[in-house]
C-alpha cells in the first residue's frame, strides 16, 4: 500500500468515529462536551486545511493545461 492511501483510509477511519461520537454527544444531549469538542475541532483541523489547501495550491492543481495558440 503506497503512503497516500494509507493517509486516505486514517484519514476516513478519523472523521468517521469523530461523526459517530458528535452523533452520541447529540444524542445525549450534552451541553457541556460537545461544544468544547466542536471548538477543540475547528482549532485543529481549520488551521491543518488551510495549509494543505496552500500546498496543493504551490503544485499546481488548480492550474489548467489549455492550449493559448488556438
Amino acid at each position: 500500500m503506497d503512503r497516500k492511501t494509507k493517509l486516505t483510509i486514517i484519514w476516513a477511519i478519523i472523521t468517521l468515529c469523530a461523526s459517530v461520537l458528535i452523533w452520541i454527544l447529540i444524542v445525549k444531549q450534552s451541553d457541556q462536551v460537545l461544544p468544547i469538542f466542536m471548538g477543540v475541532t475547528t482549532l485543529i483541523y481549520g488551521p491543518i486545511c488551510a495549509i494543505l489547501y496552500l500546498r496543493e495550491v504551490k503544485n499546481g492543481v488548480f492550474s489548467s493545461e489549455e492550449n493559448e495558440d488556438e
